[in-house]
């Protein structure tokens, strides 16, 4: 097994790479914002009694869906996950109770699987807000509560 981390200024990056008996390799990662409550994990597996790199749409989730952020209430970050059943362009986007919107974490053409992004309040006040998701005809919202 191999294992590399990295510590940047700003977040911290872990990555192993593993043989497999049936003679296929796994590799397993992720990332954090140094200081932060979100970060991103990947597993992949390759080779003997596994699907091929070139194909990442065979163990994509079967619906497009918006989760409900974690943690909510959020003070100032927090996890904001989508599925995607194929890949497709999107748009994620934060928007006030009056419904300007505030921020888009994500946008354009998206890979199938799950995904996970980031949202910092730090310079908003208090207050619900609501995360959209839209991608091909279809829409999905969540409320957001940011408490400081």
């Amino acid at each position: 097994m191999w294992r590399e981390s990295t510590e940047l200024p700003d977040r911290i990056d872990a990555f192993s790479f593993c043989g497999l008996t049936d003679g296929g390799f796994a590799i397993a990662g992720g990332s954090a914002p140094v200081g932060g409550c979100c970060g991103c994990a990947m597993v992949a597996r390759y080779g003997a009694g596994s699907s091929s790199a070139a194909d990442p749409e065979v163990h994509a989730p079967k619906e497009l869906r918006l989760e409900q952020n974690y943690p909510n209430p959020f003070n100032p970050a927090t996890q904001i996950d989508f599925n995607l059943p194929r890949t497709m362009p999107i748009s994620l986007r934060i928007y006030d109770l009056l419904g300007r919107e505030i921020a888009e974490p994500a946008s354009g053409t998206q890979a199938a699987g799950h995904h996970t992004v980031c949202f910092d309040g730090s310079d908003l006040p208090s207050g619900s807000y609501y995360s959209t998701l839209t991608a091909e005809g279809f829409t999905q919202t969540r409320r957001m509560m940011l408490v400081k």
